[in-house]
């Protein structure tokens, strides 16, 4: 069997799930023009809403085992990335959970890591994509964003004395520059906030396929 790329017990979300299938075969689907595609990705979609509950604050998140879930990669935010990734996905999911619900999930603040895939550039990247496609009313607060994030970040001098910025990886067990966790994952977070790179870009190499959805 082979390792998840999450912390989860179950396999939920765009990593490690079927959320991350229905991507694909939404995709699929309008490329090769195979409408049976459609259904997989809807039931698949079905599937993973099953993991979903209504936390007590009102938020839509993935219940794993005693957890609440709300990050990108293994949570309720995920749902909402992968809903501005393909439109068609945004109508299914929302007919259970608003979008108001997951929203609300992404002002959770007590996070254990600074990153994409299960911390706060996550959390942060989907109330604005959310945002973007008028889901909701209201952006994340970039003052608030950037003081949590510094929360999660190190600062260690080289030999010569030079400070360079590094996340605290996954739960700040270590110094990390990489996608999933540390300083990668949130440089290009910051280019799809500003405007820099379209929103696919958060999974390299897939930015070609937004042209499929551009009108």
């Amino acid at each position: 069997m082979s390792r998840q790329a999450t912390s989860g017990r179950q396999a939920v979300g765009i990593l490690d799930g079927r959320l991350g299938a229905a991507l694909a075969l939404f995709s699929a689907a309008e490329i090769w023009g195979i409408t049976a595609l459609y259904d997989s990705a809807r039931t698949a979609i079905d599937v993973e809403l099953r993991s979903l509950v209504r936390a007590p604050d009102g938020s839509a998140q993935v219940l794993d085992g005693n957890r609440l879930m709300p990050y990108m990669a293994e949570g309720s935010c995920g749902f909402l990335i992968a809903a501005s990734l393909c439109p068609l996905i945004a109508q299914h999911i929302f007919e259970e959970f608003s979008p108001e619900e997951f929203c609300t999930a992404t002002n959770i603040r007590t996070v254990a890591n600074g990153g994409l895939h299960l911390g706060l550039a996550g959390l942060v990247l989907a109330r604005h994509l959310a945002y973007r496609n008028s889901w909701v009313t209201s952006d994340f607060d970039r003052a608030d964003f950037h003081y949590q994030l510094a929360l999660h970040t190190f600062a260690p001098k080289d030999s010569q004395g030079v400070p360079s910025a590094f996340l605290g990886g996954q739960g700040g067990l270590r110094l990390s520059a990489d996608f999933s966790t540390g300083n990668a994952g949130v440089i290009r977070t910051m280019d799809i906030i500003d405007g820099r790179r379209n929103q696919w870009s958060i999974f390299p190499g897939l930015e070609p396929l937004s042209s499929i959805w551009a009108n």
